[in-house]
Formats: structure tokens, sequence, C-alpha cells
């Protein structure tokens, strides 16, 4: 460890309140000084990691809307058991549900980016997890809005 006198511009005394409570290279990041300043953390790792351990489930809502002859749905997200997410009403026939399910998982890294173009079939049969998927149809007024959405156990 450096000597305090012996770093240019420096004047420490032997009673200085710092150098009783921290070692010189804090010393010096804490007064702005040269020297190493704090470790600053990594972002990747402070990042709160989600991940599918047992099993997926998406839960779809269509109706159909009579008068102007489209399809629309909503769908819920379970993981491990637990609603995280609600996809909203919005235009969508089919298996669309499933593929916004999967654009919404990918935005909230619950699935990773490398295999993003590949379906949530494959993306589960390669993170050995559970998916299973089921879709009804109901009134309008009996969609998912994600204004109700509530965390289970919350």
């Amino acid at each position: 460890m450096e000597d305090a006198a012996s770093l240019p511009g420096r004047n420490y005394s032997a009673t200085h309140p710092l150098d009783l409570a921290y070692p010189l290279r804090v010393r010096l990041s804490l007064e702005g000084g040269e020297g190493l300043s704090p470790p600053t953390p990594n972002r990747k790792r402070e990042k709160m990691e989600k991940k599918i351990t047992r099993s997926l489930f998406i839960e779809g809502r269509e109706w159909f809307d009579k008068v102007n002859g489209n399809s629309y749905f909503s769908a819920r997200i379970w993981v491990d058991g637990e609603v995280v997410g609600v996809l909203p009403f919005q235009y969508g026939y089919g298996n669309q549900y499933e593929y916004e399910a999967q654009k919404w998982l990918l935005s909230e890294d619950y699935l990773p980016q490398e295999g993003k173009s590949n379906g949530l079939w494959t993306i589960a049969r390669d993170l050995g997890f559970d998916l299973y998927s089921s879709k009804s149809y109901h009134k309008k007024s009996e969609m998912f809005k994600a204004s109700t959405y509530h965390k289970v156990g919350a």
C-alpha cells in the first residue's frame, strides 16, 4: 500500500480523520483525488434474473366481432404457477396470442435473446420447461384487461 506522504500534492497529518477509518485508496477517491474510485456495479448482475424453471402457461381468450368480421384476443401469461403479465385486448386470431406472449416474454427477459427467432415449443424444449397454452371464446366483456392484473400472492 502507498504511503500518504509519498504522494505529490497531498498533505496528511497522522491524525487526519480519514486515516483512521479508510485505507489510502478509498480516502483518495472520497476526496476526489487520484487513486481507485469505488467499484461500479455490474449492470448485468444487478438486473434481476427472471427465469422459467418449471412451466409456462399462456391463457388466451378470443372474441369475434360479428358486425365487422374481426377477431380480437387477450391473454394472461403464467410462469411457474404465477401470473406475470397480461396482454391487453388487441386485434388477432388463431395463435397470435402465443406469438405476442413470446414477444412480451422476450422484452421482459423471461426468455433468452439468442433463440428469439425459434418458436415457443422449441425454446421450451431447449430450456427444459413445460409449455401449455389454451384459447377459449368469450364475450367482449369477459376479455382480460391489463388494469385488472394483479400478482398472485401479493
